[in-house]
Parts: structure tokens; sequence; C-alpha cells
């Protein structure tokens, strides 16, 4: 019955049929109300139920994914104590919390993420204590670690996600050492060094990151010159992805070298991060990753100009991200949306002066502020409206005025500073903003 179960499950992701996914579910209810079901029975009505939570989600029917993601989490809780089960047992166990993780990723349930993903990662790193040639089984490992990595920098809790980004970089060098032709573990070899350049850089200092910002760059230039077929991969044709991978490790080493003052190498870096956009955008025109990642490499090109004197070219470029950004904030105000053209004005008025930087900032603050009133609890519209308001009130020659805009932006962090979310290079933006 579980054998079946998993089938309808597959063939459900295959062709996404809701007459596929009611006999998946059909099969999980029949599994369920078995009496004395073992282990594994839950865990596969745990698997079941997490998977059609997570199409859900991607059909963007968040209540229904959140039920059967409660439900999942319910079965999987059931399974008790797996530690006698087999590896394939434990790993559909650990696959499933996987599959939760990814889900509340959608919904935005953090809690969903992190408690699965925990768990996730504790299935795998027991197996592996007793299992250490089981390279199957760490480079999960691996993954989970990355995601999980990922998810506490969404959140801003860079403790842990130093650790685990750390954690995941030892198991993919092991696994790049042992199977050097494997483009996947290169991956994400690269994107894990990416995460760390911008970690250690933000939460560390420049010159910390220094050491991971530089691996990120080779090993994403290794990675498409294998792809090309001029090393030990020998695929041919790199595709948007890797270019785009490419154009994370640039942006994130020249974000180290503009903290570290060195203009003229992070405009360097810049430049090329924007080129391996340009080229990502090629190969993949309609990912809203890549064109996200063009805008912001653009916006960041345009910085290093404003830090060399030239605030003519930089303005270029803030109007050229402005334009892949305005479009998109028209077709849907969401958060991120918000934030990226608010911060694209603010810059635009670092850029300008008098009335045409007053107007910038004014705009910057009207956006960021409907961002942060949408998602109170998200650090990054937040750190946006404080700098934003900042700014503006530099500006501002009324006293009143003045002094409400320092109000809003001192409100707006407070509780992020309180909770250690707000890094050190942030809060030393924050007390020079409008200085």
């Amino acid at each position: 019955m579980s054998a079946a179960t998993f089938e309808l499950t597959d063939r459900y992701l295959q062709t996404e049929s809701a007459a596929e996914g009611e006999r998946a579910a059909t099969a999980a209810r029949a599994i369920d109300a078995r009496p004395s079901a073992p282990a594994w029975a839950h865990i596969a009505v745990g698997s079941v139920r997490a998977t059609l939570s997570l199409m859900a989600a991607d059909r963007d029917e968040l209540d229904r994914a959140r039920d059967l993601a409660a439900d999942a989490g319910a079965a999987l809780a059931s399974a008790g104590d797996v530690r006698g089960l087999d590896i394939k047992w434990q790993s559909h166990l650990a696959q499933a919390y996987r599959t939760l993780a990814e889900g509340g990723f959608r919904t935005q349930e953090w809690p969903l993420v992190f408690q699965s993903l925990d768990t996730c990662i504790a299935v795998r790193r027991d197996w592996r204590s007793k299992n250490p040639d089981d390279h199957v089984n760490g480079d999960r490992l691996a993954e989970a670690l990355g995601r999980s990595g990922e998810a506490y920098e969404m959140r801003r809790q860079a403790p842990q996600a130093l650790a685990a980004d750390r954690e995941a970089l030892e198991l993919e060098r092991i696994a790049v050492t042992r199977d050097p032709a494997n483009l996947w573990i290169a991956q994400a070899l690269a994107g894990t060094l990416v995460s760390l350049c911008r970690l250690e850089r933000e939460w560390d200092a420049p010159d910390t990151a220094r050491a991971h910002c530089g691996e990120a760059r080779v090993t994403s230039e290794q990675l498409i010159s294998d792809m090309m077929g001029g090393g030990r991969g020998g695929e041919r044709g790199v595709d948007g992805s890797a270019w785009n991978l490419r154009a994370r490790a640039l942006e994130a080493s020249g974000e180290s070298a503009l903290a570290e003052h060195h203009g003229v190498e992070a405009r360097d870096l810049f430049q090329a991060a924007v080129d391996a956009s340009r080229r990502a955008i090629e190969r993949d025109p309609k990912s809203r990753e890549t064109q996200t990642g063009l805008a912001e490499c653009l916006r960041d090109l345009g910085r290093a100009e404003k830090a060399l004197g030239r605030p003519e070219l930089a303005q270029a470029q803030y109007h050229e991200a402005m334009a892949i950004a305005e479009p998109r904030l028209a077709a849907s105000a969401d958060v991120p949306n918000l934030v990226s053209v608010g911060e694209l004005w603010m810059l635009l008025g670092d850029a300008e002066r008098d009335d045409d930087a007053r107007a910038a900032y004014t705009s910057a603050v009207a956006l960021l502020e409907q961002a942060h009133q949408a998602a109170p609890d998200d650090v990054e519209p937040a750190l946006s409206l404080a700098k934003a308001s900042r700014k503006l009130a530099a500006m501002e020659h009324d006293a009143q005025a003045k002094a409400e805009l320092v109000r809003r932006a001192s409100e707006a962090v407070a509780p992020h500073v309180a909770a250690g979310r707000v890094s050190p290079e942030w809060r030393a933006e924050l007390a020079t903003a409008g200085r």
C-alpha cells in the first residue's frame, strides 16, 4: 500500500492533475485509517500530504496548503521513534520534512520552515553518524543545511545562518573532492560560498569575508568552464542559473570591496556581475530571479560610481535598474517590489541635489512605508524605511516634520535592534544616514 501511495504521488507531481491528487490523498487516508499502523505507514501518509501541501502552495491555495501541512506534520509526528527503521524509510521521513519546509517558504510559515528543516537535518545527521560512507545521505544533509542557512539569513538570524552554511560547506567540500565531475554539487558549493561571503561581510567584517568571496568567484567561474566542456564536467552549454550564480558571486565580492572603500575594484566587480546577469537573462528571459539579479547588479554598479564621485554615471545605472523594477511594481505591489523601487528612489536622492533629492527621498519614504506596513515583522523594509526617513529628515526645514520622520525611523527599527536582527554594517549605515 505504501509503495502504491508514493507511486500515485509521483504521478500527481508529473501531471498536476486534480484527479491524481485525490487518488494520492485517498490512499493516504486508507493507510491512516488502519488501527495500530506501523511507523512507516505514518511516514507514507505524512510524505503524501506534505507533497500535496507544497503543490497547493505553488497554486497559491495557501489556506489549503496550511491545512495539509498541519495534517502532514501530525502524521509524521505519529511515526514516533524511527531510529530502528532502515535508510529507505528514514530517508522518506527526512525528505517529507524537507518538502514541508519548502511549502513553509511559499506560505511564509517560518516556524514550520525551521522546525521541519531542523528535524530533517537531525534525521540525516543521525544516519550519517552511523553510516559515514552513505554519500547520498551526506549530500542531502548538505542541501538541507544550505536551505536552513538561507532561511535563517532571510530572517536575519546570522549566528544560525553562519553555522548552517559552514557545516554545509564542509560537507560540500568532501563531496566535490569525492566527485569532482558532479556539477550539481559544484553549484551548491558555489552558492554556499556566496552566502558566507555576504554574511561574513555584513555581520563580521569585510576582511573576514575576503577568502570566501574569492573562492566563490573561482568556483562559479570553474562551474561555467565545466558546463562549456572545458574542464572536469564535460557538460555542453551554460544555463541561466549558472550565469546568475556567477553574477551573485561577483556582486557579493563587489559589496565587500565597496565596504572596504575599494571603489575601482568594486566598480569592476559590479560591472562583471551586470555582464553575467545579462547572459543569464539571454538564456532565461522570463525568469523573475534573473531579472531581479540584473536590477540589483545595476543598482550596485551605480553605488560604486557614486562612491567614485561620478553621480551622473550612478544615475544612469539607477534609471536602468528602475526600468526593470517599476513595471514589476505596477504589476504587483508586493513587499519585495515596493522595497526594490523604494531603495532605488533613495539612491537617486543620494545622487541628486536640492529639490530633486528631496522629491526622490519623499518617493522612497512613501513606498518603503507601504512595504513596512504590509510586513511590519520583516527587517528589510524597516531598515530601508529608517534610512530613507533620516535622509529626508536631514533636508526638512520644518522642525515638527523633521521630528516626525526621525521618530518613525526609530520606531521602525527598534524591535529589530532589540532582537539582534540588525547587523553592525546596517547600524553604521543608519547612524550616518542624512549626515
